[in-house]
Protein backbone atom coordinates (compact mmCIF):
# COMPACT_ATOMS: atom_id res chain seq x y z
CA UNK A 1 0.00 0.00 0.00
CA UNK A 2 1.55 3.60 -1.08
CA UNK A 3 1.70 6.56 0.81
CA UNK A 4 -1.35 7.91 -1.21
CA UNK A 5 -3.49 5.37 -0.57
CA UNK A 6 -2.85 5.03 3.35
CA UNK A 7 -3.50 8.38 3.27
CA UNK A 8 -7.06 7.62 1.45
CA UNK A 9 -7.65 5.20 3.61
CA UNK A 10 -6.69 7.07 7.09
CA UNK A 11 -9.33 10.21 5.91
CA UNK A 12 -11.95 7.30 4.91
CA UNK A 13 -11.50 5.94 8.22
CA UNK A 14 -11.79 9.20 10.33
CA UNK A 15 -14.78 10.16 8.24
CA UNK A 16 -16.64 6.93 9.31
CA UNK A 17 -15.64 7.11 12.72
CA UNK A 18 -16.99 10.61 13.06
CA UNK A 19 -20.64 10.16 11.16
CA UNK A 20 -20.61 6.42 13.27
CA UNK A 21 -20.50 8.34 16.39
CA UNK A 22 -23.29 10.78 14.86
CA UNK A 23 -25.44 8.45 14.31
CA UNK A 24 -25.20 6.61 17.91
CA UNK A 25 -25.68 9.42 19.45
CA UNK A 26 -28.82 10.65 17.38
CA UNK A 27 -30.32 7.07 17.64
CA UNK A 28 -30.32 8.22 21.75
CA UNK A 29 -32.38 11.00 21.24
CA UNK A 30 -36.19 9.87 22.42
CA UNK A 31 -38.94 9.56 19.51
CA UNK A 32 -36.70 11.10 16.78
CA UNK A 33 -33.38 9.26 17.43
CA UNK A 34 -35.85 5.74 15.96
CA UNK A 35 -35.97 7.70 12.56
CA UNK A 36 -32.86 6.83 11.94
CA UNK A 37 -32.38 3.03 11.02
CA UNK A 38 -29.73 0.77 12.43
CA UNK A 39 -28.53 -0.17 9.09
CA UNK A 40 -27.38 3.81 8.38
CA UNK A 41 -24.43 2.42 10.04
CA UNK A 42 -24.06 0.74 6.66
CA UNK A 43 -24.66 3.80 3.94
CA UNK A 44 -21.24 3.11 2.26
CA UNK A 45 -22.25 5.63 -0.44
CA UNK A 46 -23.21 8.46 1.95
CA UNK A 47 -19.95 8.16 3.54
CA UNK A 48 -17.99 8.31 0.85
CA UNK A 49 -19.63 12.20 0.09
CA UNK A 50 -19.24 12.68 3.70
CA UNK A 51 -15.54 12.02 3.05
CA UNK A 52 -15.12 14.25 0.52
CA UNK A 53 -17.33 16.97 1.92
CA UNK A 54 -15.49 16.74 5.05
CA UNK A 55 -11.61 17.22 4.17
CA UNK A 56 -12.20 19.93 1.23
CA UNK A 57 -14.17 21.78 5.08
CA UNK A 58 -11.22 20.44 7.19
CA UNK A 59 -8.72 21.84 4.42
CA UNK A 60 -10.33 25.35 4.59
CA UNK A 61 -10.74 25.65 8.29
CA UNK A 62 -6.64 25.09 7.89
CA UNK A 63 -6.67 28.02 5.98
CA UNK A 64 -8.90 29.90 8.63
CA UNK A 65 -6.35 28.36 11.55
CA UNK A 66 -2.95 29.27 9.65
CA UNK A 67 -4.36 32.72 9.20
CA UNK A 68 -5.27 32.94 12.40
CA UNK A 69 -1.53 31.57 13.22
CA UNK A 70 -0.25 34.67 11.23
CA UNK A 71 -1.76 36.85 12.78
CA UNK A 72 -0.72 36.07 16.45
CA UNK A 73 2.67 36.23 15.53
CA UNK A 74 2.52 38.67 13.10
CA UNK A 75 0.92 41.77 14.44
CA UNK A 76 2.50 41.71 17.71
CA UNK A 77 5.70 42.52 15.42
CA UNK A 78 4.55 45.15 13.01
CA UNK A 79 3.27 46.78 16.34
CA UNK A 80 6.83 46.90 17.57
CA UNK A 81 8.36 48.17 14.27
CA UNK A 82 5.50 50.73 12.98
CA UNK A 83 6.44 53.67 14.76
CA UNK A 84 10.54 52.67 14.06
CA UNK A 85 10.48 51.93 10.56
CA UNK A 86 7.28 53.57 9.49
CA UNK A 87 7.60 53.69 5.20
CA UNK A 88 10.86 51.05 4.94
CA UNK A 89 9.18 48.54 3.20
CA UNK A 90 11.93 46.87 2.46
CA UNK A 91 13.17 46.53 6.22
CA UNK A 92 9.63 45.80 7.79
CA UNK A 93 9.78 42.29 5.30
CA UNK A 94 13.15 41.91 6.73
CA UNK A 95 11.46 41.97 10.17
CA UNK A 96 8.63 39.29 9.36
CA UNK A 97 11.17 36.96 7.81
CA UNK A 98 13.10 36.94 11.23
CA UNK A 99 9.92 36.40 13.43
CA UNK A 100 8.93 33.67 10.66
CA UNK A 101 12.70 31.97 11.08
CA UNK A 102 12.10 31.91 15.04
CA UNK A 103 8.11 30.94 15.52
CA UNK A 104 7.86 29.33 12.49
CA UNK A 105 11.42 27.59 10.72
CA UNK A 106 12.17 26.95 14.93
CA UNK A 107 9.59 27.19 17.78
CA UNK A 108 6.40 25.65 15.47
CA UNK A 109 9.28 23.01 14.12
CA UNK A 110 10.28 21.58 17.25
CA UNK A 111 6.97 21.78 19.02
CA UNK A 112 4.55 19.83 15.98
CA UNK A 113 6.04 16.50 15.39
CA UNK A 114 4.00 13.56 13.67
CA UNK A 115 6.23 10.74 14.99
CA UNK A 116 5.71 11.82 18.56
CA UNK A 117 2.01 12.71 19.09
CA UNK A 118 -0.01 10.50 21.39
CA UNK A 119 -3.80 10.71 20.06
CA UNK A 120 -6.92 8.44 19.36
CA UNK A 121 -6.17 8.20 15.75
CA UNK A 122 -2.85 6.32 15.69
CA UNK A 123 -3.87 3.82 18.84
CA UNK A 124 -6.88 2.83 16.45
CA UNK A 125 -4.76 2.56 13.39
CA UNK A 126 -1.25 1.11 14.99
CA UNK A 127 -2.76 -1.00 18.09
CA UNK A 128 -6.17 -1.93 16.56
CA UNK A 129 -5.80 -2.25 12.79
CA UNK A 130 -2.44 -3.35 12.95
CA UNK A 131 -1.23 -1.44 10.02
CA UNK A 132 2.63 -1.10 9.78
CA UNK A 133 3.89 2.22 12.54
CA UNK A 134 6.20 2.89 8.96
CA UNK A 135 3.50 3.14 6.90
CA UNK A 136 0.99 5.07 8.88
CA UNK A 137 3.68 7.61 10.03
CA UNK A 138 4.45 8.51 6.54
CA UNK A 139 1.62 8.88 5.37
CA UNK A 140 0.57 10.60 8.07
CA UNK A 141 3.76 12.96 8.36
CA UNK A 142 3.07 14.14 4.55
CA UNK A 143 -0.38 14.89 5.24
CA UNK A 144 0.52 17.25 8.43
CA UNK A 145 3.28 19.07 6.78
CA UNK A 146 2.14 18.99 2.93
CA UNK A 147 -1.59 20.71 3.80
CA UNK A 148 0.49 22.91 6.11
CA UNK A 149 2.75 24.46 3.41
CA UNK A 150 0.08 24.40 0.93
CA UNK A 151 -1.60 26.58 3.43
CA UNK A 152 1.42 28.95 3.76
CA UNK A 153 1.29 29.07 -0.38
CA UNK A 154 -1.68 30.12 -0.41
CA UNK A 155 -1.98 32.75 1.92
CA UNK A 156 1.85 33.86 2.08
CA UNK A 157 1.54 35.18 -1.74
CA UNK A 158 -1.82 37.25 -0.74
CA UNK A 159 -0.39 38.80 2.34
CA UNK A 160 2.44 39.80 0.22
CA UNK A 161 0.58 41.61 -2.22
CA UNK A 162 -1.76 43.73 0.21
CA UNK A 163 1.57 44.90 1.96
CA UNK A 164 3.46 45.43 -1.05
CA UNK A 165 6.15 42.30 -0.96
CA UNK A 166 8.09 40.53 -3.31
CA UNK A 167 5.52 37.28 -4.26
CA UNK A 168 8.39 34.81 -4.79
CA UNK A 169 10.02 35.23 -1.45
CA UNK A 170 6.70 34.30 0.24
CA UNK A 171 6.32 31.27 -1.81
CA UNK A 172 9.81 30.71 -0.69
CA UNK A 173 8.91 30.68 2.71
CA UNK A 174 6.97 27.76 2.44
CA UNK A 175 9.11 25.87 1.33
CA UNK A 176 11.43 26.65 3.60
CA UNK A 177 9.19 25.77 5.94
CA UNK A 178 8.31 22.51 4.80
CA UNK A 179 12.56 21.68 4.94
CA UNK A 180 12.83 22.88 8.59
CA UNK A 181 9.91 20.50 9.46
CA UNK A 182 11.74 17.73 7.23
CA UNK A 183 14.80 18.91 9.21
CA UNK A 184 13.63 18.59 12.63
CA UNK A 185 11.45 15.82 12.45
CA UNK A 186 14.39 13.46 10.60
CA UNK A 187 17.05 14.80 13.42
CA UNK A 188 13.78 13.27 15.82
CA UNK A 189 13.83 9.64 14.85
CA UNK A 190 17.56 9.42 14.43
CA UNK A 191 17.71 10.88 18.45
CA UNK A 192 14.68 8.88 19.39
CA UNK A 193 16.15 5.40 18.17
CA UNK A 194 19.23 5.88 20.03
CA UNK A 195 17.91 6.90 23.52
CA UNK A 196 16.32 5.70 26.54
CA UNK A 197 14.33 8.72 28.26
CA UNK A 198 12.93 9.85 25.36
CA UNK A 199 10.29 11.98 27.81
CA UNK A 200 13.26 14.13 29.08
CA UNK A 201 14.83 14.77 25.33
CA UNK A 202 11.55 15.67 23.81
CA UNK A 203 10.97 18.01 27.08
CA UNK A 204 13.94 19.51 26.91
CA UNK A 205 14.50 19.97 23.34
CA UNK A 206 10.99 21.58 22.54
CA UNK A 207 11.35 23.70 25.37
CA UNK A 208 14.92 24.97 24.18
CA UNK A 209 13.98 25.34 20.72
CA UNK A 210 10.84 27.55 21.46
CA UNK A 211 12.76 30.01 23.90
CA UNK A 212 15.31 30.05 20.99
CA UNK A 213 12.91 30.66 18.60
CA UNK A 214 10.98 33.38 20.81
CA UNK A 215 13.99 35.48 21.41
CA UNK A 216 15.62 35.06 17.37
CA UNK A 217 12.09 36.52 16.62
CA UNK A 218 11.52 39.21 18.96
CA UNK A 219 14.27 40.15 20.79
CA UNK A 220 16.17 42.34 17.55
CA UNK A 221 12.87 44.21 17.17
CA UNK A 222 13.21 45.93 20.28
CA UNK A 223 16.84 47.17 19.10
CA UNK A 224 15.64 48.31 15.37
CA UNK A 225 16.76 52.25 16.08
CA UNK A 226 19.76 50.95 16.51
CA UNK A 227 21.52 50.32 12.95
CA UNK A 228 24.53 48.50 14.75
CA UNK A 229 22.65 45.81 16.23
CA UNK A 230 18.59 45.50 15.20
CA UNK A 231 18.34 46.30 11.53
CA UNK A 232 21.71 44.79 10.61
CA UNK A 233 20.84 41.37 12.06
CA UNK A 234 17.01 41.68 10.32
CA UNK A 235 18.26 42.71 7.03
CA UNK A 236 21.53 39.61 7.86
CA UNK A 237 18.34 37.23 7.95
CA UNK A 238 16.69 38.16 4.95
CA UNK A 239 19.47 38.46 2.76
CA UNK A 240 21.05 34.71 3.82
CA UNK A 241 17.66 33.21 3.38
CA UNK A 242 17.00 34.56 0.03
CA UNK A 243 20.59 34.04 -1.12
CA UNK A 244 21.87 31.29 -3.14
CA UNK A 245 23.45 29.42 -0.49
CA UNK A 246 20.74 29.75 1.64
CA UNK A 247 18.09 28.38 -0.64
CA UNK A 248 20.52 25.24 -1.81
CA UNK A 249 20.85 24.59 2.50
CA UNK A 250 17.17 24.09 2.47
CA UNK A 251 16.88 22.25 -0.53
CA UNK A 252 19.77 19.77 0.82
CA UNK A 253 17.64 19.75 4.04
CA UNK A 254 14.85 18.74 2.76
CA UNK A 255 16.12 15.67 0.71
CA UNK A 256 18.56 14.37 3.07
CA UNK A 257 15.35 14.48 5.76
CA UNK A 258 12.67 13.04 3.02
CA UNK A 259 15.12 10.32 2.55
CA UNK A 260 15.58 9.40 6.02
CA UNK A 261 11.87 9.74 6.89
CA UNK A 262 10.97 7.52 4.08
CA UNK A 263 14.34 5.43 4.58
CA UNK A 264 13.99 4.83 8.01
CA UNK A 265 13.28 1.46 9.61
CA UNK A 266 12.51 1.94 13.58
CA UNK A 267 9.03 3.08 13.42
CA UNK A 268 7.86 0.29 15.64
CA UNK A 269 10.50 1.27 18.03
CA UNK A 270 10.04 5.22 18.05
CA UNK A 271 5.91 4.44 18.42
CA UNK A 272 6.49 2.05 21.62
CA UNK A 273 8.99 4.34 23.42
CA UNK A 274 7.13 8.11 22.67
CA UNK A 275 3.21 6.40 22.67
CA UNK A 276 2.02 7.33 26.22
CA UNK A 277 -1.25 5.31 27.15
CA UNK A 278 -1.55 7.92 30.23
CA UNK A 279 -1.76 10.94 27.69
CA UNK A 280 -5.00 9.21 25.34
CA UNK A 281 -7.83 10.39 26.99
CA UNK A 282 -9.82 7.45 24.71
CA UNK A 283 -8.00 4.91 26.55
CA UNK A 284 -7.86 6.08 30.22
CA UNK A 285 -11.85 6.08 29.96
CA UNK A 286 -11.14 10.23 30.97
CA UNK A 287 -13.07 13.14 29.18
CA UNK A 288 -11.23 15.74 28.09
CA UNK A 289 -13.09 18.08 31.47
CA UNK A 290 -11.64 15.58 33.81
CA UNK A 291 -8.55 15.56 32.53
CA UNK A 292 -8.29 18.83 33.76
CA UNK A 293 -7.87 17.50 37.58
CA UNK A 294 -5.05 15.43 36.57
CA UNK A 295 -2.39 17.86 37.82
CA UNK A 296 -4.00 18.39 41.18
CA UNK A 297 -4.38 15.20 42.27
CA UNK A 298 -2.43 14.30 45.76
CA UNK A 299 0.18 11.47 45.60
CA UNK A 300 1.12 9.42 48.44
CA UNK A 301 4.42 11.89 48.85
CA UNK A 302 2.00 15.17 49.39
CA UNK A 303 1.53 13.02 52.39
CA UNK A 304 5.05 11.80 53.34
CA UNK A 305 6.47 14.56 52.48
CA UNK A 306 4.39 16.43 54.81
CA UNK A 307 3.51 14.06 57.61
CA UNK A 308 5.05 15.44 60.72
CA UNK A 309 5.89 19.17 59.55
CA UNK A 310 3.52 21.63 61.76
CA UNK A 311 5.25 25.25 60.22
CA UNK A 312 1.98 27.50 59.39
CA UNK A 313 -0.26 25.18 61.17
CA UNK A 314 1.03 25.07 64.68
CA UNK A 315 -1.56 26.82 66.95
CA UNK A 316 -4.22 27.42 64.42
CA UNK A 317 -8.08 26.12 64.87
CA UNK A 318 -11.06 25.41 62.90
CA UNK A 319 -11.20 26.73 59.15
CA UNK A 320 -7.72 28.16 59.79
CA UNK A 321 -6.12 24.99 60.51
CA UNK A 322 -8.29 23.05 57.35
CA UNK A 323 -7.13 25.49 54.52
CA UNK A 324 -3.52 25.84 56.43
CA UNK A 325 -3.65 22.09 55.86
CA UNK A 326 -4.97 22.29 52.21
CA UNK A 327 -1.83 24.62 51.64
CA UNK A 328 0.33 22.85 53.27
CA UNK A 329 -0.37 19.26 51.72
CA UNK A 330 -0.32 21.11 48.26
CA UNK A 331 2.82 22.47 47.93
CA UNK A 332 3.97 20.35 45.32
CA UNK A 333 1.91 21.49 42.94
CA UNK A 334 1.82 25.20 44.40
CA UNK A 335 5.69 25.79 45.06
CA UNK A 336 7.22 24.41 42.33
CA UNK A 337 4.91 26.42 40.03
CA UNK A 338 6.26 29.08 42.28
CA UNK A 339 9.72 28.55 42.32
CA UNK A 340 9.68 27.73 38.25
CA UNK A 341 8.29 31.04 37.12
CA UNK A 342 10.37 32.71 40.10
CA UNK A 343 13.38 31.25 38.04
CA UNK A 344 11.75 32.77 34.90
CA UNK A 345 11.85 36.16 36.22
CA UNK A 346 15.36 35.81 38.15
CA UNK A 347 16.85 34.50 34.45
CA UNK A 348 15.24 37.49 32.53
CA UNK A 349 16.67 39.69 35.15
CA UNK A 350 19.95 38.64 34.96
CA UNK A 351 20.49 38.30 31.06
CA UNK A 352 18.91 41.89 31.14
CA UNK A 353 21.36 43.08 33.96
CA UNK A 354 23.85 41.67 32.27
CA UNK A 355 23.00 43.00 28.82
CA UNK A 356 22.95 46.60 30.48
CA UNK A 357 26.30 46.18 32.33
CA UNK A 358 28.24 45.08 28.66
CA UNK A 359 26.03 46.00 25.48
CA UNK A 360 24.77 49.51 25.82
CA UNK A 361 22.21 48.96 22.64
CA UNK A 362 21.02 46.66 25.30
CA UNK A 363 20.44 48.87 27.89
CA UNK A 364 19.11 51.57 25.39
CA UNK A 365 16.49 49.17 24.23
CA UNK A 366 15.34 48.35 27.72
CA UNK A 367 15.02 52.07 28.79
CA UNK A 368 13.33 52.95 25.70
CA UNK A 369 11.12 49.82 25.96
CA UNK A 370 9.90 50.89 29.85
CA UNK A 371 9.20 54.35 28.61
CA UNK A 372 6.93 53.47 25.62
CA UNK A 373 3.58 52.60 25.78
CA UNK A 374 4.34 48.92 24.46
CA UNK A 375 5.41 47.68 28.54
CA UNK A 376 2.69 47.84 30.80
CA UNK A 377 -0.05 46.36 28.47
CA UNK A 378 2.59 43.20 27.64
CA UNK A 379 3.28 43.00 31.51
CA UNK A 380 -0.73 43.09 32.21
CA UNK A 381 -0.86 39.93 29.85
CA UNK A 382 2.11 38.43 31.47
CA UNK A 383 0.05 38.68 35.15
CA UNK A 384 -2.17 37.05 33.80
CA UNK A 385 0.16 33.90 32.18
CA UNK A 386 1.94 33.73 35.80
CA UNK A 387 -1.05 33.62 37.57
CA UNK A 388 -1.67 30.76 39.78
CA UNK A 389 -5.55 30.92 40.81
CA UNK A 390 -6.95 28.72 38.35
CA UNK A 391 -5.12 25.90 39.40
CA UNK A 392 -5.30 26.23 43.15
CA UNK A 393 -9.32 26.45 42.61
CA UNK A 394 -9.23 23.28 40.99
CA UNK A 395 -7.25 21.59 43.72
CA UNK A 396 -9.44 22.86 46.28
CA UNK A 397 -12.57 21.64 44.40
CA UNK A 398 -11.42 18.20 43.85
CA UNK A 399 -9.47 17.89 46.87
CA UNK A 400 -11.31 19.42 49.46
CA UNK A 401 -14.97 20.99 48.47
CA UNK A 402 -16.24 18.04 46.35
CA UNK A 403 -16.93 16.37 49.93
CA UNK A 404 -17.48 19.07 52.41
CA UNK A 405 -20.44 21.07 50.27
CA UNK A 406 -22.19 17.46 51.11
CA UNK A 407 -22.36 18.60 54.60
CA UNK A 408 -24.99 21.57 55.66
CA UNK A 409 -22.62 23.16 57.96
CA UNK A 410 -19.97 24.09 55.48
CA UNK A 411 -22.45 25.92 53.46
CA UNK A 412 -23.27 28.34 55.57
CA UNK A 413 -23.02 31.93 55.11
CA UNK A 414 -20.76 32.75 57.45
CA UNK A 415 -18.58 29.14 57.01
CA UNK A 416 -18.21 30.24 53.19
CA UNK A 417 -16.93 33.46 53.51
CA UNK A 418 -14.66 33.05 56.07
CA UNK A 419 -13.16 30.06 53.81
CA UNK A 420 -12.91 32.95 50.95
CA UNK A 421 -11.16 35.34 53.08
CA UNK A 422 -8.69 32.65 53.90
CA UNK A 423 -8.26 31.23 50.81
CA UNK A 424 -7.83 34.33 49.31
CA UNK A 425 -5.43 36.16 51.12
CA UNK A 426 -3.35 33.18 50.70
CA UNK A 427 -3.38 33.01 46.81
CA UNK A 428 -2.87 36.60 47.11
CA UNK A 429 0.40 35.74 49.06
CA UNK A 430 1.47 33.40 46.49
CA UNK A 431 0.58 36.14 43.25
CA UNK A 432 2.18 38.70 45.07
CA UNK A 433 5.49 37.19 45.57
CA UNK A 434 5.56 37.01 41.59
CA UNK A 435 4.39 40.67 41.26
CA UNK A 436 7.43 41.61 43.87
CA UNK A 437 10.45 40.01 41.99
CA UNK A 438 8.90 41.42 39.10
CA UNK A 439 9.07 44.98 40.62
CA UNK A 440 12.38 44.10 42.23
CA UNK A 441 13.82 43.50 39.25
CA UNK A 442 12.77 46.20 37.58
CA UNK A 443 13.46 48.53 40.09
CA UNK A 444 17.35 46.84 40.25
CA UNK A 445 17.83 47.52 36.54
CA UNK A 446 17.11 51.23 36.70
CA UNK A 447 19.47 51.99 39.42
CA UNK A 448 22.13 51.14 37.49
CA UNK A 449 24.14 54.23 36.19
CA UNK A 450 23.03 56.00 33.14
CA UNK A 451 19.19 54.10 33.67
CA UNK A 452 16.57 56.92 33.19
CA UNK A 453 13.16 56.54 34.27
CA UNK A 454 10.89 59.04 35.83
CA UNK A 455 10.28 58.04 39.71
CA UNK A 456 6.79 58.32 39.61
CA UNK A 457 6.10 56.31 36.62
CA UNK A 458 8.05 53.19 37.87
CA UNK A 459 5.96 53.57 41.30
CA UNK A 460 3.05 53.43 39.35
CA UNK A 461 4.33 50.37 37.04
CA UNK A 462 4.98 48.85 40.63
CA UNK A 463 1.62 49.79 42.06
CA UNK A 464 -0.04 48.15 38.56
CA UNK A 465 1.67 44.80 39.04
CA UNK A 466 1.36 44.59 42.78
CA UNK A 467 -2.72 45.56 41.99
CA UNK A 468 -2.67 42.78 38.71
CA UNK A 469 -1.38 40.33 41.40
CA UNK A 470 -4.42 40.60 43.27
CA UNK A 471 -7.36 41.36 40.84
CA UNK A 472 -6.19 38.08 39.40
CA UNK A 473 -6.11 35.89 42.74
CA UNK A 474 -10.08 37.48 43.07
CA UNK A 475 -10.89 36.93 39.63
CA UNK A 476 -10.13 32.98 39.77
CA UNK A 477 -11.71 33.26 42.90
CA UNK A 478 -14.54 34.92 42.51
CA UNK A 479 -15.79 32.45 39.87
CA UNK A 480 -14.95 29.56 41.46
CA UNK A 481 -17.51 30.98 44.64
CA UNK A 482 -20.21 32.53 42.24
CA UNK A 483 -20.80 30.14 39.36
CA UNK A 484 -18.85 26.73 41.01
CA UNK A 485 -18.74 25.41 37.66
CA UNK A 486 -17.16 22.02 38.83
CA UNK A 487 -19.56 18.59 38.42
CA UNK A 488 -19.28 15.52 40.88
CA UNK A 489 -17.85 13.87 37.97
CA UNK A 490 -15.33 16.98 37.44
CA UNK A 491 -16.84 18.45 34.07
CA UNK A 492 -17.79 21.98 33.64
CA UNK A 493 -21.47 22.94 33.40
CA UNK A 494 -21.76 26.45 34.14
CA UNK A 495 -21.28 28.68 30.46
CA UNK A 496 -20.61 32.28 32.39
CA UNK A 497 -17.68 30.67 34.13
CA UNK A 498 -16.17 30.23 30.59
CA UNK A 499 -17.68 33.28 29.23
CA UNK A 500 -16.12 35.90 32.25
CA UNK A 501 -12.94 33.28 31.66
CA UNK A 502 -12.49 34.30 28.06
CA UNK A 503 -13.80 37.79 28.44
CA UNK A 504 -10.83 38.75 30.88
CA UNK A 505 -8.44 36.90 28.66
CA UNK A 506 -9.85 39.25 25.87
CA UNK A 507 -9.10 42.01 27.55
CA UNK A 508 -5.58 41.16 28.73
CA UNK A 509 -5.02 40.23 24.95
CA UNK A 510 -6.43 43.58 23.49
CA UNK A 511 -4.24 45.31 25.73
CA UNK A 512 -1.47 44.40 23.67
CA UNK A 513 -3.21 46.36 20.80
CA UNK A 514 -3.76 49.60 22.63
CA UNK A 515 -1.39 52.47 21.62
CA UNK A 516 -1.86 55.34 24.96
CA UNK A 517 0.33 57.39 26.82
CA UNK A 518 2.02 54.62 29.39
CA UNK A 519 0.99 57.21 32.47
CA UNK A 520 -3.00 56.94 30.92
CA UNK A 521 -2.49 53.46 30.86
CA UNK A 522 -1.61 53.21 33.89
CA UNK A 523 -4.72 54.79 35.42
CA UNK A 524 -6.94 52.85 32.96
CA UNK A 525 -5.83 50.00 34.80
CA UNK A 526 -5.89 50.49 38.24
CA UNK A 527 -9.44 52.12 37.85
CA UNK A 528 -10.40 48.93 36.46
CA UNK A 529 -8.86 46.33 38.22
CA UNK A 530 -10.20 48.57 41.37
CA UNK A 531 -13.45 48.49 40.17
CA UNK A 532 -13.38 44.94 39.02
CA UNK A 533 -12.18 43.76 42.83
CA UNK A 534 -14.97 45.83 44.46
CA UNK A 535 -17.78 44.10 42.30
CA UNK A 536 -16.37 40.77 42.32
CA UNK A 537 -16.06 41.17 46.58
CA UNK A 538 -19.91 42.39 46.89
CA UNK A 539 -21.12 39.69 44.42
CA UNK A 540 -19.16 36.83 46.57
CA UNK A 541 -20.60 38.38 49.79
CA UNK A 542 -24.54 38.16 48.58
CA UNK A 543 -24.08 35.05 45.94
CA UNK A 544 -21.55 32.80 47.19
CA UNK A 545 -24.46 31.24 49.99
CA UNK A 546 -26.88 30.69 47.09
CA UNK A 547 -24.20 29.33 44.41
CA UNK A 548 -21.50 27.53 46.25
CA UNK A 549 -22.74 23.83 45.86
CA UNK A 550 -22.07 20.82 44.40
CA UNK A 551 -23.88 20.25 41.05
Amino acid sequence: MNNLTTLLTILRVNTCTAINRIIFYFRKLPLIGQILPESAYGFGDIKSVATLISNACRALTKLVYVGLYLLCFFLPAVLLIQDTISGNQYLEFAVLVNVFLGMNLLAGAVQKNTFTATDEEKYLFIKLMRMPARQYSVAKFWMAHLGNALSFVVLFPILALLLGYSVGKAVLLSFFLLSAHCAIDAFDLLVINRIKNTKRYLGIFKTTGTLLGILIAYLPLFFLAEEQFGRNWVLGVERVLFSIPGILLFLILFVISYLIITKFQGYQEVFAKTFRMDNLLAVSGKSAQQMRFSDVSLKDEDFAKNQGRDTGIQGKKGYAYLNSLFFLRHRRMMVRPLLIRLGIIGATFLVGLGGCLFFPVVKAGIEHFFQSSLALPIFVFLMYTLSMGERICRAMFKNCDISLLRYPFYRKKEVLLKNFRIRLLSVIRLNGILALAICLGTILLFLLPGMVWNLTDQLLFCLTILLLSVFFSVHYLFLYYVFQPYTTELGIKNPFFNILNTAVYVACYLCLQLDTVPSSFVWIVLTATTVYIIIALVLVYHFAPKTFRVK
